[in-house]
């Protein structure tokens, strides 16, 4: 079903105008999906409102949304028609429909992604706005990692948006020792030089509070990956190292394996020109 509306001839269609061309695939499209059980049919309508996001049919993509009732598949959609409608100058709009989002976890992400599409466009007090909201909208989180990733989303908001003292302030409240470590993490390898060896002490911190030695490590080779795709060879090698050191802390021989395989996979990641 989504191979049809993914076929370059359909985009192609749409995008020089030819409707008919375009209204014959989405037929077809439409033909099969009335075979499909219910499960895989509402897991259709999600990825066919993310093809209409994608082309800009935000109205349709609307359409398609109002068909998901599984929240775990219509919110990821429905991030996305948000961030793009705001991208597109239609923000009011999006804030509306982030609105109409029930469970303030998944709001707060639409807030943070209106944030940042609104900063896009150089409007900055209402990129500031949509964080606030998001910041009072995140301690009425009930469950602990929820709030705590909801947090680490604001700060990294925050940081986007040049607000270091804000961003290193949210991240502080972060109780959640793992994902605390994660957001220092990168609040440090953006943070200005007089603010740098604080932050890696405040990350050091938090990291060594997070009990997992293997999710220590597998952090460190997430970061690792994150800093070579922001081109910092050199952040990329430190957490490498520090992945490493406690690698060879870990006693049970098959937690070591694992953690030794996660730093291996980063390693051959780096080295891809």
């Amino acid at each position: 079903l989504v191979e049809i509306l993914l076929d370059p001839r359909h985009f192609l269609a749409l995008k020089l105008g030819e409707e008919g061309s375009a209204i014959r695939w989405r037929i077809e499209a439409e033909k099969r999906l009335l075979l499909l059980q219910s499960d895989a049919r509402q897991s259709a309508m999600a990825n066919l409102s993310m093809i209409e996001t994608q082309l800009k049919r935000f109205d349709t993509s609307q359409q398609w949304l109002l068909q998901v009732h599984d929240g775990l598949l219509r919110v990821p959609a429905e991030l996305k028609l948000i961030e793009a409608m705001a991208k597109d100058g239609r923000g009011l709009e999006a804030e509306v429909l982030a609105q109409t989002i029930d469970l303030p976890r998944y709001r707060v992400l639409a807030h943070v992604r209106l944030a940042l599409a609104e900063f896009s466009l150089g409007r900055h007090k209402e990129a500031g706005r949509q964080l606030r909201i998001a910041g009072t909208l995140v301690q009425t989180i009930d469950l602990p990692f929820a709030r705590a990733y909801g947090e680490s989303q604001i700060a990294l908001g925050w940081l986007q948006l040049g607000d270091n003292r804000v961003a290193e302030a949210q991240a502080m409240a972060i109780e959640d020792e793992a994902i605390k470590a994660q957001t220092l993490w990168r609040l440090a390898s953006q943070a200005p030089a007089e603010r740098k060896t604080t932050l890696i002490l405040e990350a050091e911190s938090a990291t060594r509070s997070y009990a997992d030695p293997f999710g220590r490590v597998w952090m460190h080779a997430e970061l690792a990956r994150e800093s070579k795709r922001m081109a910092d060879p050199g952040g990329a090698k430190d957490h490498l190292t520090r992945g490493i050191a406690i690698a060879e802390t870990i006693k049970d021989s098959w937690s070591r394996s694992r953690a030794l395989a996660a730093l291996a996979g980063a390693l051959a990641e780096l080295l891809r020109p």
